[in-house]
């Protein structure tokens, strides 16, 4: 099957699945942190688009945890850096929402 092909069909799954019900436990996620001994509290992150499953609330609260949040903005040429979280909140006008 065909690169293209493949992601029209996973992208109709998810809408039709509708992701955005989903939740992660946090408790789960934060206690496999803490079992993963990071030397850094740095943490990747992604801003949900075509029914991705959402992570922001995660993200908040890791945010409270004070972990360094960072997420990839996408340049020309499929190129990205990471910014901090807030920062590209920021620079987008979202931070009204969190």
């Amino acid at each position: 099957m065909f690169k293209s092909k493949l992601r029209k069909k996973i992208l109709k799954l998810r809408e039709v699945k509708n992701f955005k019900n989903i939740k992660i436990d946090f408790d789960n996620v934060f206690d496999l942190l803490k079992k993963s001994n990071l030397t850094k509290k740095c943490i990747g992150g992604y801003f949900p688009v075509n029914h991705e499953i959402d992570d922001l609330e995660i993200l908040k609260k890791l945010k409270k945890k004070k972990y360094q949040i960072y997420l990839p903005e996408i340049k020309k040429k499929y190129k990205f850096n990471f910014y901090n979280f807030f920062y590209l909140l920021k620079k987008k006008n979202l931070n009204k929402e969190f």
